[in-house]
């Protein structure tokens, strides 16, 4: 059995270095794509130019159409490795294979070692999931934040059905997360949102919230 197990792990971890040479190894073969890949490495290059990371700037214009995360992660990424087009690439990269990797992980434990190898193959496998990984943009950022969520959200399922914790606490933390999230967008960008129906809206989903919380409490 041991014997039979050998080549098989082998093979799993040529497989495995393959994908990362592939995933990684074509980061700096092109230059950057104009506008998309063009504006998004422009302006995490002006925010560590500059030393303001709190206002997006394209160009010297503020910039407000996108969250800052993307910027500060690529941002990062500048300073830690210099500024180039492999740089620029290296987060939205990261973050796909990352999901990669969850989406296998969460495969094993709600199933087995077979079920996660052959849900990562498939997503890693898939032309789109593969070039967005290769590309600066905000969708590959936007896809592993929601991969690991949903992935949570599927391991945190399968252990209540085993141990029956109480549905209330998730859905109060993803409450307590949104009214956070709500009102720190404001305040940060409140020089954008100064016509009072924003603040209206924003009043009447804390509420809205309030409510929720002090009914499932």
């Amino acid at each position: 059995m041991a014997a039979r197990a050998r080549p098989l792990a082998a093979a799993w971890i040529a497989l495995a270095l393959v994908v990362l040479l592939a995933w990684f190894g074509s980061l700096e073969l092109r230059g950057l794509f104009v506008p998309d890949e063009a504006r998004y490495a422009e302006i995490p290059r002006e925010m560590t130019a500059s030393g303001d990371w709190i206002t997006p700037r394209l160009n010297d214009l503020k910039y407000f159409e996108k969250p800052p995360l993307q910027y500060w992660m690529t941002a990062v990424s500048y300073r830690l490795f210099g500024e180039d087009e492999w740089t620029a690439r290296l987060p939205s990269a990261m973050l796909g294979f990352f999901a990669l990797l969850m989406l296998g992980f969460t495969g094993y434990r709600l199933r087995d070692v077979r079920t996660g190898l052959v849900a990562a193959t498939l997503l890693g496998s898939s032309w789109a999931y593969f070039l967005a990984g290769q590309y600066l943009t905000l969708d590959m950022t936007l896809t592993a934040c929601l991969t690991f969520a949903l992935c949570a959200i599927d391991k945190n399922a399968a252990k209540r059905a085993r141990r029956r914790i109480p549905e209330k606490r998730f859905l109060l933390l993803a409450l307590i997360g949104g009214g956070a999230g709500l009102w720190c967008g404001m305040l940060c960008f409140r020089h954008k949102t100064r016509h009072w129906y924003f603040w209206v809206v924003a009043i009447f989903a804390t509420l809205i919230q309030l409510l929720l919380l002090i009914w499932m409490a």
